[in-house]
């Protein structure tokens, strides 16, 4: 998802229209093709006693329903790999990974059975005619591998660079006409046509309330069990793909802050009145900004060693200065959307870090010596310039 993200926003900074498909299978995991799956098994090296074992572990499964305490006769299963198993995704993703090699035009990405698919274009109406040229090509590879695309479910939007209100022409989608949407939901994150977040992070806050509102109905445990709670249920829900969308200005994540800041008050009995910073200071609790921050830090260090997707490793370049060999350049934006990307604010963040953290041996020393340290604290990716005379003198600006 970063790249997709990061690659989009690169193509709409340059001027681009982006045409994304967010394709929906009608049950995937279910209609896996068992001599297929051999096939492309010893296709991908698996032979042997390893093959027999996987095609052992699929082959003469039974099934059977029960409805009211009454079960039905087994059937034999000829089709399908298990699902809520940890073998399923990954045999599922061998059996459709020629898939985004059959693409004549455009780039297909896939996660398990999520597939997006994207086209860069030079107006609207291109991009849906290299879509419906997408949607062919990704039928005709799905017919093969006796794959079914849910079309009600398959839904399209276009991405401009500047607003654009005329009609859009619709994409075919095995042989069902859809219309384009603004917003859609892939991996659980609401992306939206202008790329801003916003009904991403009010789905957060929305989710946000619910939670804090169950832990308001246990709110007579002890802070200690109440802050456990918080930070292993509720703050890894809130914080799930914030490299992604927390890249928006940082005014549009505010009420998620008010809402940490609320549970800061809920958990250790705070005044409702105090302040949000106030109650984080009492609570010794860091904003979700330091959270995003911090993670920002573990990303640019992975890739600064080399242990990240090559895609992603290709957004970033080393800086060609000697004195600062560990860096990496910084790019300049020259609009506002260059300045909300991973390619900016990672060396942004990673260039402010002292010689010492970065050159640390290991990712959990490195997450230690930020947790130590100060720096990550005082950095800001608000619009600053070198014309600002009023600076905060305890903000890092780029």
């Amino acid at each position: 998802m970063i790249y997709l993200t990061e690659t989009w926003k690169k193509c709409l900074g340059e001027g681009f229209t982006i045409g994304v498909l967010f394709i929906d299978f009608r049950k995937a995991f279910d209609t896996v093709d068992y001599n297929m799956l051999e096939k492309k098994l010893q296709a991908g090296g698996f032979y042997g006693d390893f093959n027999q074992l996987l095609m052992s572990y699929l082959t003469d499964r039974t099934q059977y329903v029960e409805i009211n305490g009454e079960k039905s006769s087994l059937r034999s299963m000829k089709i399908g790999v298990p699902q809520g198993s940890l073998l399923g995704p990954r045999l599922f993703a061998l059996y459709v990974n020629d898939l985004p090699s059959t693409a004549s035009i455009g780039q297909i990405h896939m996660y398990a059975d999520d597939t997006t698919a994207f086209v860069v274009s030079k107006s609207v109406h291109e991009a849906t005619n290299c879509l419906n040229i997408l949607a062919s090509d990704i039928q005709r590879c799905c017919k093969a591998n006796k794959l079914t695309i849910h079309s009600e479910k398959t839904e399209f939007l276009i991405m401009t660079p500047r607003p654009f209100h005329g009609p859009i022409n619709r994409v075919s989608v095995n042989g069902v006409y859809r219309t384009s949407v603004t917003e859609s939901k892939s991996l659980g994150i609401t992306i939206d046509n202008r790329l801003s977040w916003t009904k991403q992070i009010k789905s957060v806050q929305k989710s946000f309330c619910s939670k804090l509102s169950l832990i308001r109905m246990i709110a007579f445990l002890p802070a200690d069990v109440l802050e456990e709670i918080y930070y292993k249920t509720v703050i890894p829900a809130v914080t799930y793909g914030m490299l992604v969308w927390a890249t928006c200005p940082e005014n549009r994540i505010n009420c998620l802050e008010e809402l940490h800041a609320r549970a800061a008050r809920i958990i250790h009995r705070i005044p409702k009145r105090t302040n949000m910073q106030d109650s984080l200071n009492k609570a010794n609790w860091k904003p979700l900004n330091y959270l995003y921050n911090r993670r920002l830090a573990s990303f640019m260090f992975d890739v600064y060693k080399d242990n990240t997707d090559p895609r992603l490793q290709n957004l970033f370049k080393p800086s060609r200065s000697r004195r600062s060999a560990s860096n990496f350049e910084v790019i300049r934006p020259l609009k506002e959307i260059e300045r909300d990307t991973l390619a900016f604010r990672g060396p942004a963040l990673w260039n402010a870090l002292p010689d010492g953290v970065k050159l640390s041996a290991s990712k959990g020393i490195f997450k230690n010596n930020i947790k130590n340290g100060r720096t990550i604290n005082d950095i800001s990716f608000n619009k600053g310039t070198v014309f600002n005379t009023n600076k905060r003198k305890d903000y890092i600006y780029y």
